[in-house]
């Protein structure tokens, strides 16, 4: 895995922020860290939670993020926990 998220949270730093970044859980029980891409409602007074969408490939250099292909880019939020299903 590229390095490029690291760098730009360092670069971020002296401006106090850094990238939004998510974890995936592997076949093998392993995690693998993504990057996040954010998402807002279009529409606030509907309920129903928008999806969080994780980046396939580094937007940086263009390296695939993880070897594992099973797991999903898109991962729906559940409306009873607001964690990720």
């Amino acid at each position: 895995m590229c390095e490029c998220i690291k760098q730009m949270d360092d670069a971020l730093e002296a401006h106090n922020g850094k990238l939004s970044v998510g974890f995936g859980v592997t076949q093998d029980m392993g995690l693998v860290m993504r990057l996040m891409i954010g998402t807002e409602k279009i529409d606030k007074t509907k309920r129903k939670p928008v999806p969080y969408v994780y980046a396939a490939f580094c937007p940086f250099c263009g390296e695939s993020m993880t070897s594992d292909k099973r797991l999903p880019h898109v991962v729906t939020p559940s409306a009873e926990t607001g964690s990720a299903t």
